[in-house]
């Protein structure tokens, strides 16, 4: 089983997946929240840390620090820290990812553009399960998601899911 967590943190919720025994790929571009989960996660074979911010496109960007347990691309403010941001759609062609079992996205404003990306280039048929912590800054774009993915997924309790054909 693949899961993909967007915005590791650090990292308690892939250590809590990893113990299932699912292959965890885990993204986090903020050096102090990787460090943490880094010494959370390096024991785990299962369990991949990328230090690489997911976006809609490739580029290399500023990450905020907004608090001591959050960094986000979107809202300036705090320490600041350069980052490679990487888009999914490039990702998953380059690490060949075929069927992602869940993926959960925790990135403070850039589950927008990942969404909408995967959207354009048809990716999400490839998510059976899909968990998004929405950071609320955009009610007519998390609204207009929301609306294409029921066409491809079934909204059950907290978790978008691949409707079967």
């Amino acid at each position: 089983m693949l899961v993909i967590e967007i915005g590791t943190g650090d990292g308690s919720w892939a250590w809590h997946t990893a113990q299932s025994g699912c292959t965890v790929q885990t993204f986090e571009p903020s050096t102090a929240m990787r460090g943490k989960a880094y010494e959370r996660l390096r024991d785990l074979q299962n369990v991949t840390l990328m230090p690489y911010a997911i976006g809609g496109n490739d580029r290399q960007a500023t990450l905020y620090q907004c608090n001591g347990a959050a960094a986000s691309l979107h809202r300036a403010g705090g320490e600041r820290e350069g980052c490679t941001v990487v888009s999914m759609n490039h990702w998953m062609v380059y690490a060949r990812i075929g069927e992602v079992d869940l993926m959960f996205l925790d990135c403070n404003g850039s589950e927008y553009e990942i969404l909408e990306q995967m959207i354009e280039c048809d990716r999400l048929r490839q998510v059976r399960r899909l968990v998004v912590a929405w950071d609320g800054s955009d009610a007519k774009r998390q609204a207009k998601i929301c609306d294409t993915l029921t066409r491809t997924h079934k909204w059950a309790d907290g978790t978008w899911s691949l409707i079967e054909r």
